[in-house]
């Protein structure tokens, strides 16, 4: 309608500039293996968690303590943040706390991140927002709400996000929509109800 066309014509004549459409492509960097980041790989795997270069002939790194979740805190997940060549990190249902979280912001290369089932609040999502090469990002059964989704904003390499069993709602994930409208945002599988035969 005529008042629409008007905001819009004013939002160009101010330099209005259409947001992209598609995530854009994550930028890594492969860094010098130190010794620092060899003991800290071994420091993980003596928590019994799983962790390793992605393939033969690359630095890149994952760790996963999705096994050993019980017994893992923050305290136990210090190394992981002297392996700077970590890409995928799955601390699903372990102790990690947003405490623990803030220990992951110097992981620059961190393309995947697993955080379901931790006691995580909306503070986490402070730190998460710094990883700006996120491509998917678990949430799912933690305590996060719609004022914590708006802090990931900014991460616009991000593709999937998990939200399933949050305090989030529908309109904040229309919000958070608005400025990423690319993401994959999961809220769970909702069933319609069966139609009964006449």
């Amino acid at each position: 309608d005529e008042a629409q066309r008007q905001k819009l014509l004013a939002w160009a004549a101010e330099g209005g500039v259409m947001p992209p459409m598609e995530a854009a492509e994550p930028n890594l960097t492969e860094y010098e293996v130190t010794e620092a980041e060899e003991q800290a790989l071994e420091a993980i795997q003596a928590t019994g968690a799983l962790a390793m270069r992605v393939a033969q002939n690359v630095d890149f790194a994952m760790a996963n303590f999705r096994l050993v979740g019980e017994t893992i805190d923050d305290a136990a997940i210090e190394a992981v943040a002297n392996v700077k060549n970590l890409i995928d990190l799955d601390l699903s249902k372990t102790k990690v706390t947003d405490a623990g979280v803030a220990t992951l912001v110097g992981l620059s290369n961190l393309t995947r991140l697993d955080l379901n089932n931790t006691a995580i609040t909306d503070a986490a999502l402070d730190s998460v927002a710094q990883l700006s090469n996120l491509v998917y990002l678990n949430l799912y059964g933690t305590a996060v709400t719609d004022a914590g989704v708006a802090k990931l904003a900014g991460l616009n390499s991000l593709k999937k996000l998990f939200l399933w069993q949050t305090e989030v709602t529908l309109e904040g994930v229309e919000a958070l929509r608005a400025q990423l409208p690319w993401v994959d945002i999961n809220l769970g599988i909702e069933l319609e109800a069966p139609v009964e035969e006449e």
